[in-house]
């Protein structure tokens, strides 16, 4: 009986100095918590204990990037490539810092020796893809988007772009679907909801276009800046007439009009009365064919 009160009286002591430990614990936790409050602490805080340590320059980089810190970015890319020259990330970061810059070959250069350390680099595919695209060349930077998207299904921004490239090349029920599948990954992305919209309420293939999904895309994406950007509307009413609600593409262009006000340039300013003028007919806008 003795052994027993022994046994319980050892037992609660143990439960008692695991809850103590347990308390310490959280404590440390919660105060390095505080320490870091954010993740350019942590990374900064790992640099100076560690200077090569090339992942968390690489991570400070694309933060202070992200805020238009280039130099001080490019220094931290710099180094983490001085820690291990074949990291991929370091190199597709240099490349998206010199495109900023305008320094458009370099930027080539890197986001392509990116892809010689690891050809499987989402990423790197969409960015050079969105480099090509900037220098016009279209039919280059849709294989570069294709690989991306291909690698990563999930990849939202890299469908958007295959959607853009394949819209610019006329291959408009391709660039639909790119888009949808952009939208599928991303529901809030408001510009593909519009360039949707736009080409279900006005291709010239009746194949393509979608009235009533046209206006519940253009509906969503008007709704997100409170029915008060002038191309969100303009989408609406173009969206409205190709359903055959022509009062309420009139009332929509009107205002997408108004909203514009003597800012829109000249030659937007006419296209967007032409289509007025064609609702106010009963008749939808139709685009030209690429």
């Amino acid at each position: 009986m003795t052994g027993a009160k022994h046994t319980s009286r050892n037992a609660s002591l143990s439960l008692g100095l695991r809850g103590v430990v347990l308390a310490v614990l959280f404590a440390l936790t919660w105060r390095r918590a505080l320490v870091y409050e954010d993740a350019e602490t942590i990374w900064r805080d790992t640099l100076r204990r560690n200077p090569d340590a090339f992942i968390a320059s690489d991570n400070l980089g694309a933060l202070l990037l992200a805020r238009g810190e280039l130099g001080s970015a490019t220094t931290l890319f710099e180094n983490a490539l001085r820690a291990k020259p074949d990291h991929a990330e370091g190199l597709d970061n240099l490349g998206l810092v010199r495109q900023r810059q305008g320094r458009l070959d370099e930027a080539a250069s890197y986001f392509r020796d990116a892809l010689r350390c690891d050809p499987h680099f989402p990423n790197a595919h969409n960015n050079l893809g969105t480099l090509l695209a900037q220098q016009g060349r279209t039919a280059e930077a849709l294989e570069h988007f294709d690989q991306a998207a291909r690698l990563r299904p999930s990849f939202a921004k890299a469908q958007q772009n295959r959607g853009i490239v394949l819209e610019r090349l006329g291959r408009t029920s391709e660039a639909v679907d790119a888009y949808r599948e952009a939208l599928r990954f991303d529901p809030g992305a408001r510009d593909v909801e519009r360039r949707v919209a736009w080409i279900l309420a006005t291709d010239p293939d009746p194949l393509v276009r979608n009235g009533a999904e046209a206006v519940r895309l253009a509906q969503s994406a008007s709704l997100a800046v409170g029915d008060n950007d002038p191309h969100a509307l303009d989408v609406l009413a173009a969206a409205f007439a190709e359903s055959g609600r022509f009062d309420d593409a009139v009332r929509t262009a009107e205002r997408a009009l108004q909203l514009a006000g003597t800012s829109a340039a000249g030659g937007a300013r006419d296209a967007a009365e032409a289509r007025l003028a064609l609702y106010r007919a009963g008749r939808p806008f139709r685009r030209l064919a690429e």
